[in-house]
This record gives C-alpha cells, structure tokens and sequence, in this order.
C-alpha cells in the first residue's frame, strides 16, 4: 500500500520550479513536471506528486524498507520547498 502525505507549497511554487527541480537534484531525485504532476525518484523510491492550489498531495509508490515514510517526506518536502 503506498504512503501519502500532503506538503503546503509556497504561492510561488510554480515560477520557482527551477530551484525545486535544482533542490530535488541536489537530494539524488530525478523529477518530471506535466503540469500539476510530478513524477520523482531516487534512492529506489518512487513516487508522484500531485498538486492542488499550495496542497501538494505526495504519494510514495515504491520505497526501500529500511528508509523510512519520515525520512523520505522530510527530503521530499524540503526540494518541494526549494530548500538545499
């Protein structure tokens, strides 16, 4: 059963795409933007993200077991906020 989470985005978060996608990057996450899709991964985690207005709504389709829902929502929300 995937893990879901949501993250409340900045405003801005679309005209910021450039430093989330540099952010993501900087975690060893490849990501792919259609829209309010993203699609990520890395590290053998899976995942997409779909946002709603700020809400972004974070699905985990595949993750390692030892690593942990936790660990990965704190890396995801911190690219998603553009936090290096």
């Amino acid at each position: 059963m995937p893990d879901i989470f949501t993250v409340t985005l900045p405003s801005n978060w679309e005209s910021r795409w450039p430093e989330i996608e540099a952010a993501a990057h900087k975690y060893n996450f490849s990501v792919e933007r259609k829209g309010d899709e993203i699609a990520f991964s890395g590290y053998g985690i899976i995942g997409d993200i779909r946002v709603d207005g700020t809400t972004a709504h974070v699905t985990i389709d595949k993750k390692p077991f030892f690593l942990s829902t936790a660990y990965i929502a704190d890396k995801v929300e911190n690219f998603l906020k553009g936090q290096r």
